[in-house]
């Protein structure tokens, strides 16, 4: 892992990682799915950057996480 990163105040519940970062520096990415729980406030919106090299090769990952606000609900949805 080189580097990785969280904004507006979300922190990663990732053992090890520090502040504003989702992973410990120098962590190893496994193949599989990693799930990185994230604590934020229900308003915010956050953006989480991941950049990592795999085999020389550079490789990065940037995730929009949106607030309640950016998905307000304008009229009802009636499930049919």
């Amino acid at each position: 892992m080189q580097h990785s990163f969280l904004t507006r105040g979300a922190v990663s519940k990732f053992e090890g990682a520090d502040t504003h970062r989702i992973l410990p520096v120098g962590y190893k990415l496994n193949t599989e799915t990693l799930r990185i729980p994230i604590a934020r406030e229900a308003d915010n919106a956050v953006v989480a950057t991941i950049r990592a090299i795999h085999e020389g090769v550079e490789h990065s990952c940037n995730v929009f996480i949106p607030g309640e606000r950016d998905f307000a609900l304008t009229t009802p949805f009636v499930a049919r």
